[in-house]
């Protein structure tokens, strides 16, 4: 059955040189397209790179969280790179990933964080183009500047890690839960409530490649393959088959760039 890994970074440079032989294991395992997030100008430019070799793959462009945080002494920088994709957004399919991180070690650049993820948000509503979002220890905040729009989004919420409750919101704004390979392990009690109670149309699979390993994985970093893994675990806590779950989150990409 053919699959669609919703959100990977084939372009980091931790697997960056493997590219090739991913790309043949992809194609034997039948995972026939994908989403490449982005996080910055650097990362983008191997993203065209890739479309040379592989054109069947969706690109997203944005200013990552953490990249925010890593130039937050640099903000002609930060500012230059928004620039290049605000000029180059016809290119791309989507925005992303943008978002917040409060992390602590990134906690020291907050307001630098919400600046650009609003600005992302601007560029969305713009462009039409759709988001893809990564929050870590701030969904909350989150969400409350999504709902101060007052307007309905396009986009996925990448490896969803918040509740129920918050799923329904972000759903009610537009989005796509996207589930990870969190899901696989049993002390993760939100996201697997999430798995049980989400409808499949409302539902994404992704790996976060080459990060997120399943429990017991036994290659050095996360791949592609690992999405087979997600939709079984997503299958054993909510009874409908893997080829649903696959089928179900295939369709909804495919609904999210039609």
């Amino acid at each position: 059955m053919n699959v669609i890994d919703t959100h990977l970074h084939l372009t980091d440079l931790r697997i960056w040189d493997q590219r090739l032989e991913i790309l043949d294991k992809m194609k034997e395992q039948s995972i026939t397209s994908f989403l490449n997030a982005g996080f910055c100008k650097e990362e983008w430019l191997r993203q065209l790179k890739l479309k040379t070799i592989n054109p069947n793959f969706k690109m997203a462009w944005g200013l990552h969280p953490y990249w925010v945080d890593a130039q937050k002494d640099s903000e002609e920088r930060l500012q230059l790179e928004f620039d290049y994709l605000k000029e180059n957004i016809d290119q791309i399919d989507a925005i992303g990933e943008t978002g917040l991180d409060l992390r602590t070690q990134f906690s020291e650049s907050e307001k630098l964080q919400e600046e650009y993820f609003n600005k992302h948000l601007d560029l969305h509503f713009y462009s039409k183009k759709a988001l893809v979002l990564h929050f870590v220890r701030n969904l909350g905040r989150g969400i409350k500047i999504l709902k101060s729009k007052n307007k309905k989004f396009t986009g996925i919420i990448h490896s969803f890690s918040g509740s129920w409750e918050e799923a329904q919101a972000l759903i009610e704004l537009g989005f796509f839960i996207s589930i990870s390979s969190g899901v696989c392990n049993p002390k993760a009690k939100r996201i697997r409530r999430v798995a049980k109670e989400i409808s499949l149309q409302h539902l994404l699979i992704e790996t976060d490649s080459p990060d997120q390993a399943p429990p017991d994985w036994s290659e050095k970093y996360n791949m592609p393959w690992a999405v087979f893994e997600v939709a079984k675990c997503i299958s054993e806590i909510n009874g409908k088959s893997p080829e649903k779950i696959i089928q179900g989150s295939n369709e909804n990409f495919q609904s999210l760039f039609a």
